[in-house]
């Protein structure tokens, strides 16, 4: 929850207006920012942001699992960020899941956004190919 209150914080001190090209990754299906983006962009007061809190973070985050494989988290992230910004990941050598590799297969999604998921998104996002 720690990283969560502080990427909330990252948001909310204007960072992104100053700086509209970073990207982060947040793991844990978000640190729990994901179950609050619609409640934050009702209760936080932020008058000197361009956008919702939410945007920003939909924007700007890109979001793993970390190990944590789980079909109702994932269809929240999926519903709120989009293929475009999940990132599959392990939380190894803390949680080593013997489900890391079936899980992304067994999800209901076509192919394309598997290996989205899988790699692709990481791929563009790091500039790694």
């Amino acid at each position: 929850m720690d990283v969560g209150i502080q990427a909330v914080r990252l948001v909310l001190s204007g960072l992104f207006d100053r700086h509209p090209n970073l990207k982060l990754i947040i793991g844990h299906w978000g640190e729990f920012v994901p179950f609050f983006l619609d409640r934050m962009d009702q209760a936080l007061i932020a008058r000197d942001l361009k956008k919702p809190v939410s945007q920003y973070f939909k924007d700007h985050f890109y979001i793993t699992p970390s190990g944590m494989l789980t079909q109702p988290q994932f269809d929240m992230v999926r519903h709120y960020f989009g293929d475009d910004h999940i990132l599959y990941s392990a939380d190894y050598p803390y949680i080593q899941p013997e489900t890391l590799g079936a899980f992304l297969e067994e999800l209901d999604i076509d192919q394309e956004t598997k290996e989205k998921i899988a790699y692709g998104n990481a791929e563009r996002l790091l500039n790694l190919k």
